[in-house]
């Protein structure tokens, strides 16, 4: 049994490296029903909802053994002018690659619940993004991220 907790984690695909609020162990990742959830510090504050059932692998670390050069780094603190979805890219999180802008008013905690039930039930939530309507396969989703203004 591994007892070492780890507060930095890179998922599988996308090369954000994303800093948890508070440290986890590794097998808090091995459950396949509900997302597992943590408030991110870095690269910017939000709620990270991982499907553990569908992401292929996450690389699980500590600040000092995070990839030199590797994963997203975003130094600009400055508050964004809305709040935003992000969802898996090749790219990764930087300040020209967000995601989705949310409609102003967007109710986070009901977006952050229409997530997990998709993510748990293995169904679609439709979500109104600025530019539209983001269709989310909660069966195939490795992850996504809310970014509050």
């Amino acid at each position: 049994m591994n007892n070492q907790t780890y507060n930095v984690l890179t998922i599988e695909g996308d090369p954000t490296t994303w800093v948890l609020q508070e440290p986890i162990n590794d097998s808090e990742l091995q459950q396949s029903g509900q997302p597992f959830v943590a408030t991110i510090t870095s690269p910017r504050p939000g709620t990270l909802l991982l499907s553990c059932r569908a992401v292929a692998s996450v690389l699980l670390g500590s600040p000092l053994s995070a990839p030199s050069g590797g994963g997203s780094i975003w130094s600009d603190d400055s508050p964004l002018p809305r709040s935003w979805l992000y969802l898996p890219t090749d790219a990764g999180l930087t300040p020209n690659s967000r995601g989705y802008a949310l409609p102003v008013g967007t109710n986070l905690t009901d977006l952050q619940s229409d997530i997990t039930t998709a993510i748990t039930a293995g169904t679609f939530a439709t979500i109104p993004v600025s530019v539209g309507t983001v269709v989310l396969n909660g069966a195939t989703v490795p992850f996504a991220v809310i970014l509050p203004q």
